[in-house]
């Protein structure tokens, strides 16, 4: 049993540091160069999954497509997906699929160089060379030529029906794919009213924070590389319990926040 128990929390731990295979291959097509490419995730998702159980006798949850009308039991190919028009109408689309898969992998868009919010940017991945395709040259090479005019190369990305502006940059010797929606999707954060202005702020306030922050970052030495999920780490403690008791556990996170607590003290609040 512990050896199951290790072996599990292995499995929930992953290897964090390894890219995994490529999600997808695409070719991007500059003119007359094509470069081979394949794209690979740069984070990796860890989240625990748990199955859905009936709590009685521990039978799995299963679940099933069902006809509001007739009742009946639909597989995926009976299926058509339908606009809410508004009055309980709804307006059939069976070429909705067909839209979503017109344009396939990356269009060219073109060449400069943009200062992009971090919060525009929705997901990165790392592009590497197809090498069954030969696109290890293409790859160098365009490589090379980004990093000599400090440009990047903007493109049309579709993906599993979804459509986004990409950036392709150089990054330590690799590229790298920036997924951007398109403007009309950003919202404005400056549609948010933030009233600084208006309020009447003592140097003494102003003092005092930066005190109690410069103290703090004195005392707690931030390593982004040391820090990770307390809350799955409970997780994964409950899991190899239950494991080995086969019985129910109650995880409980505390919300107690001592820093929060220090601050209201030194401020009186």
């Amino acid at each position: 049993m512990k050896a199951q128990i290790l072996i599990m929390q292995e499995k929930l731990r992953g290897k964090n540091k390894i890219l995994g295979r490529s999600i997808m291959n695409a070719v991007l097509q500059i003119g007359v160069i094509p470069v081979s490419i394949k794209i690979h995730n740069t984070q990796r998702d860890r989240d625990i999954s748990f199955k859905m159980t009936h709590g009685a006798d521990g039978g799995e949850v299963g679940y099933k497509w069902v006809c509001r009308i007739c009742n009946q039991e639909l597989a995926p190919e009976d299926i058509v997906k339908a606009f809410d028009v508004g009055d309980g109408k709804l307006v059939s689309i069976p070429e909705i699929q067909e839209l979503k898969t017109m344009i396939k992998g990356m269009q060219l868009l073109g060449v400069q160089k943009r200062d992009v919010p971090h919060h525009f940017i929705s997901d990165t991945y790392l592009l590497s060379p197809n090498l069954k395709e030969k696109g290890e040259r293409n790859y160098a090479i365009l490589v090379n030529v980004l990093s000599m005019m400090d440009k990047e190369i903007y493109v049309r990305y579709v993906a599993r029906g979804s459509e986004k502006i990409g950036r392709i940059r150089v990054f330590e010797g690799r590229l790298m794919l920036d997924l951007i929606p398109f403007a009309d999707k950003i919202l404005d954060v400056e549609s948010v009213e933030i009233p600084q202005s208006r309020i009447p702020i003592k140097q003494g306030e102003i003092d005092l924070v930066k005190q109690y922050i410069e103290k703090f970052a004195r005392e707690n030495q931030f390593s982004y590389e040391d820090e990770s999920s307390m809350i799955e780490k409970r997780v994964n403690e409950a899991i190899g319990e239950a494991i080995e008791k086969r019985t129910d556990v109650t995880i409980v996170v505390s919300s107690e926040n001592t820093l929060e607590a220090q601050l209201k003290q030194i401020l009186g609040v």
